[in-house]
């Protein structure tokens, strides 16, 4: 994405690119977004897959709702592999909520990439994830993360994504795509963080390269 690039290379900080950050304008309020219910799950029978108890909710900085519904079925494979150590896996610790909106819409591909990679960040964010982490993770979902040509067009009632007609509106969609993060080469690794280092993200670096194997 030429803009995700341009940003890459512009901002040394985010303290001093907060426009620049998906998301990153409008009130302190605004800018987090928030979760609607709790997240509720239970592993499926193969031992890698979570499905969802009951529906659960993201509403984004811009107002709008990302509907995961009750019986939804999630694995994680949204997010780059090599980030599960220091996040700890796609479904444990601060960044399981949005591992969870991420990925299911990353299956379904009802919104654009640029919408799905940056309702991560907020909702990482919006977990209690530290700004710089949740940057520095969303700028690898971007380049290494499941990308699409274009929304699907949504069925006749699937329109307004409602919790009780999601699952059924979406069921007879046909894969499209991968749904899956690409997995990176060591050099590619090593380069994206060299270019986290340089944009002043030492921190978030160092940690991610302690978690590497």
């Amino acid at each position: 994405m030429a803009l995700t690039r341009l940003l890459r290379t512009s901002c040394a900080l985010i303290v001093v690119c907060a426009a620049a950050v998906p998301f990153g304008n409008g009130s302190a309020e605004s800018s987090l977004g928030k979760f609607v219910g709790r997240l509720v799950t239970s592993w499926d029978s193969n031992g890698r897959d979570m499905r969802l108890e009951q529906s659960f909710k993201f509403i984004d900085p811009k107002g709008k709702s990302w509907s995961v519904p009750k019986g939804a079925v999630v694995d994680g494979a949204s997010i780059p592999q090599f980030l599960w150590s220091v996040i700890g896996g796609p479904f444990s610790g601060k960044y399981r909520n949005a591992s969870v909106i991420h990925d299911y819409y990353c299956v379904k591909q009802v919104r654009t990439v640029r919408e799905t990679h940056e309702v991560f960040y907020a909702a990482a964010v919006a977990s209690g994830v530290g700004k710089g982490m949740a940057w520095v993770l969303y700028q690898a979902v971007d380049q290494f993360g499941p990308s699409w040509p274009s929304p699907r067009s949504l069925k006749t009632g699937c329109e307004n994504l409602s919790e009780d007609n999601l699952e059924n509106c979406f069921k007879n969609f046909a894969a499209r795509g991968p749904k899956e993060a690409r997995k990176p080469s060591a050099s590619e690794i090593n380069d994206f963080l060299a270019d986290m280092r340089s944009q002043g993200f030492n921190e978030e670096v160092e940690e991610i390269e302690k978690s590497l194997p």
